[in-house]
């Protein structure tokens, strides 16, 4: 293994989000100066899903960010392979006793102070309510299927577009000749 230091100034807000983008650029850094193709296997898991999908549905959002985190991904040139997905993160811990193999839990996973350990300690509110780490991580593995749908038909409502005579095209400005039965979803994301 290696280990990676964030050495400089921390900020005072959206630490956890920072630390993040900060550990996959140091990873990503590590991994693009490696020999041959490396990817980054992440222990991302079931439990880990599920709190992503609820502190996304929290702040409202839509198909892409409610489909979460996916199995594969890509990140700064290097890929981010996430296998455990579908594994609960009470079956990890069990099966990493069963087998003797102790880990070491980060200090910061019990601070109140973070959403996610905050949705994480209401785990078992939400599945009182159905809202358990599967049904959740399911919702998320549907959303990922809408959002592949939702860029294949604003790809073709593009194709559609520019295949039009677009005379303005050579001077910066695009004719948008939008048909009314063009879903607004489509829209936004071709106007994105």
């Amino acid at each position: 293994h290696r280990i990676m230091t964030w050495a400089g100034a921390k900020p005072a807000t959206g630490l956890q989000a920072a630390a993040r983008d900060v550990r996959y650029r140091l990873m990503a850094d590590w991994a693009r100066s490696a020999a041959g193709r490396v990817a980054i296997v992440t222990g991302h898991n079931m439990t880990d899903q599920a709190e992503t999908v609820m502190m996304r549905l929290a702040r409202g959002s839509g198909p892409d960010g409610l489909a979460a985190m996916q199995p594969l991904s890509e990140r700064a040139g290097v890929v981010i392979a996430r296998p455990l997905l579908g594994v609960g993160g009470e079956v990890l811990r069990e099966y990493l006793r069963g087998i003797g193999q102790a880990w070491i839990e980060d200090p910061s996973n019990d601070c109140m102070d973070f959403e996610r350990v905050r949705v994480r300690k209401a785990a078992g509110a939400r599945a009182a309510l159905g809202l358990t780490d599967a049904a959740l991580a399911l919702a998320a593995s549907r959303m990922a299927r809408a959002v592949t749908a939702l860029e294949v038909a604003t790809d073709e409502f593009m194709e559609s577009i520019l295949g039009a005579q677009q005379p303005y095209l050579p001077l910066g400005a695009l004719v948008w000749p939008k048909p009314a039965s063009t879903p607004e979803e489509v829209v936004v994301r071709a106007l994105g």
